[in-house]
This record gives C-alpha cells, sequence and structure tokens, in this order.
C-alpha cells in the first residue's frame, strides 16, 4: 500500500514537472502512454514487471531517437 501511495505521488509529480517545463502536449502524451498504458496494464501482472518493462520502453524510444544523430 505504502508503494502504491509512492507511485501516485511520483505520477503527479511528474505530471506537474511536465506541465511546467513546456507548453507542448508531447510530453504530457508520452507520459500518458508509457505509465498510463504500459505501467498501468502490466501493474495488474506484477508491480515489477511493470517497472521494467515501461522503464526499458521508455529508454529504447528516447535511444533510438538519438542514433544517428551528430552535435
Amino acid at each position: 500500500m505504502r508503494l502504491l501511495k509512492l507511485s501516485r505521488h511520483l505520477v503527479i509529480i511528474t505530471l506537474l514537472a511536465t506541465l511546467s517545463a513546456c507548453e507542448k502536449p508531447v510530453p504530457i502524451v508520452e507520459e500518458t502512454i508509457f505509465r498510463g498504458a504500459v505501467f498501468g496494464s502490466l501493474d495488474r501482472v506484477n508491480r515489477l514487471l511493470a517497472y521494467v518493462v515501461s522503464v526499458l520502453l521508455f529508454s529504447a524510444v528516447h535511444v533510438v531517437g538519438y542514433i544517428g544523430t551528430e552535435d
């Protein structure tokens, strides 16, 4: 139960930080997909699996965006 409360607080903090950091809806949609859809659906099966898969997918999507770009 304590982890669930912490998870809710992290989601709220992430959402507030995202809203204050930008004016475009892309990060909000991104958070909704990864934290809401991926984490939410896997959380019903196994919370640890939900954390691991959502973090790996989120990271993979962002790493792929940097492949082939030059500084």
